[in-house]
């Protein structure tokens, strides 16, 4: 019993010193391998991340610049303020079409902008086609004292000369 609990005891002894050899060499070798291997594959992929990054802003300020309208502030109240953007202004059979938004005044409880796409006949009357992207199906109806729709009314009918 002796002897084979002697061979036992020199296997484990043999296995541990292998466990530990090995781990030294790990530790000595190897993990610094793998610390400098896991420390270049997060250093490019941050690396990568931020060139994406930078794209994506790039091209999105681009497009935002390009795609920007030179909005023009044609009329205000104590309802906010009426923007109208000049190059969306085109002649209809009855007057002009255009895009606009109202941003609402600070004391109201709306704060986002709604946007417009509407037609004015340039007499007195007006219609909504979109507002803030959803169709809208409104007839025409008079303008009447909404000092907003007229100061866009009267600003897209100049540009277009009331055609």
């Amino acid at each position: 019993m002796c002897a084979y609990f002697g061979l036992y005891s020199s296997a484990i002894t043999c296995i541990v010193l292998f466990e530990s050899m090995l781990f030294s060499w790990f530790s000595v070798f190897a993990m610094p391998l793998l610390k400098r291997w896991i420390v270049s594959v997060v250093s490019m992929r941050w690396i990568v991340g931020l060139v994406v990054a930078a794209i994506a802003f790039g091209a999105l300020c681009n497009t935002a610049a390009a795609d920007s309208a030179p909005w023009v502030a044609v009329a205000q109240s104590e309802e906010g303020i009426q923007y109208v953007d000049p190059r969306s202004i085109q002649a209809t059979a009855q007057g002009v079409r255009l895009k606009s938004y109202w941003q609402p005044a600070p004391s109201k409880e709306m704060f986002a902008p709604v946007y417009y796409v509407t037609e004015y006949d340039c007499q007195d009357s007006y219609r909504d086609v979109e507002t803030t992207n959803q169709p809208s199906s409104k007839d025409w109806e008079p303008i009447g004292a909404d000092t907003l729709n007229r100061g866009a009314m009267e600003y897209g009918c100049a540009i277009r000369g009331g055609q």
